[in-house]
């Protein structure tokens, strides 16, 4: 049995490192109108934390699904369950595990053997750093998969920003931290770089660094999404999903085989297939002792660049040999962004059982309030 916690503030809370870390407005009303969204995962008799659940039922009651039979519970209830002792085998999964959320459920009595060690939520916090995939886990792909591209920079001076912009002409900055768009500015021009300078240093102050990345011409989105186990990584399914600008905005419920089919009409499946074999080589061993739970990597599609304009990554490889530029009209950039966490693309994966609902999107839709709609 499981206790799911849907904390979307995960990625700012890792940026602020606290144990008392208040949310900003858009991630508690987020939380608190979607907060019984695990229950699109969760298992027969699972709980799901809410503190409406009059709210979460009439929502799970307009979806065009079944879901399975879990518990919405509220903080009180769980209080109330830790006191008179939890079940055996029972354990926790959030969207992401922070010094937040593990602060937020200490008060409401949970054990903290329950919870990730200071160690484990500091080696969490390490490799969710988009930094730490940059340097682990790109270059490994694109030096040994032909199809593949892609470089990112961790630079701690708005100098070094500018540099990098007059070296590639156009660049995109990332704040270490951040998720479904946030904390992404696209620099095309003297202008925008100069408009962006105070932007770029506050986030230097606070988050001790930024990312430096070429600009590629996008023509899809998605991911590949897995699960780490205490067996492995395991791979899960492909997320194909939208964004306006650089924000999320919904995903496909589909099968694997229409999703390939989609992707395949830009690049060989063979590309997504290595891809998809190194990632769980790679990261198996890493984080056998570091991170249990779902995990996704958001990818792209992208026009081929000509060679002159591939900057490889200046990372120190051993026994790897460079990939040739491949030929082809577009190219797969593997590793935008490393999710330690939960993401849309898995609810959507769980979602492609449904047959019914093939061919249908999911998306995050906000008026009065936060609702998932699918149609």
């Amino acid at each position: 049995m499981k206790l799911h916690v849907f904390n979307p503030e995960h990625d700012i809370a890792l940026a602020a490192n606290l144990s008392n870390f208040t949310s900003p407005r858009a991630g508690r009303e987020l939380r608190r109108d979607l907060a019984w969204l695990p229950s699109l995962w969760a298992d027969d008799g699972d709980w799901v934390l809410t503190d409406n659940k009059q709210a979460a039922v009439e929502q799970l009651k307009a979806l065009p699904v079944t879901l399975k039979d879990v518990r919405l519970i509220d903080k009180r209830e769980l209080k109330t369950a830790c006191e008179n002792g939890l079940p055996d085998g029972f354990s926790i999964e959030p969207w992401g595990w922070d010094k937040a959320i593990c602060h937020e459920l200490v008060h409401c009595g949970v054990p903290e053997s329950l919870l990730p060690s200071t160690e484990r939520l500091e080696s969490i916090r390490k490799m969710s750093h988009r930094g730490w995939a940059a340097e682990h886990l790109l270059p490994h792909i694109i030096y040994n998969i032909k199809g593949t591209v892609g470089s990112s920079t961790c630079v701690k001076s708005a100098e070094e920003v500018e540099e990098s912009f007059a070296r590639m002409g156009r660049c995109v900055v990332k704040s270490p931290w951040s998720s479904s768009g946030r904390g992404v500015r696209f620099i095309e021009n003297a202008s925008q770089l100069a408009a962006l300078d105070g932007w770029i240093r506050n986030v230097i102050e606070h988050q001790g660094s930024i990312m430096v990345e070429p600009m590629y011409r996008k023509i899809a989105d998605f991911a590949m999404e897995f699960r780490s186990t205490e067996n492995g990584v395991e791979y899960q399914g492909l997320s194909v999903f939208s964004t306006k600008g650089t924000a999320y905005t919904g995903n496909l419920i589909a099968t694997e085989a229409e999703k390939m089919q989609m992707l395949s009409r830009h690049i060989p499946a063979e590309i997504l297939e290595n891809v998809k074999n190194i990632i769980t080589d790679r990261l198996s061993p890493v984080f056998k002792d570091s991170y249990t739970g779902s995990f996704g990597i958001d990818m792209m599609i992208v026009s081929n660049p000509q060679p002159s304009t591939f900057i490889p990554h200046p990372s120190s490889l051993i026994n790897l040999q460079p990939s040739t530029i491949n030929p082809q009209p577009s190219i797969i950039h593997p590793c935008i962004e490393l999710n330690l966490r939960q993401t849309m693309g898995y609810a959507a994966l769980r979602l492609s059982e449904k047959s019914a609902l093939h061919g249908h999107h999911m998306q995050i839709v906000h008026k009065d309030s936060y609702r998932l709609v699918i149609e």
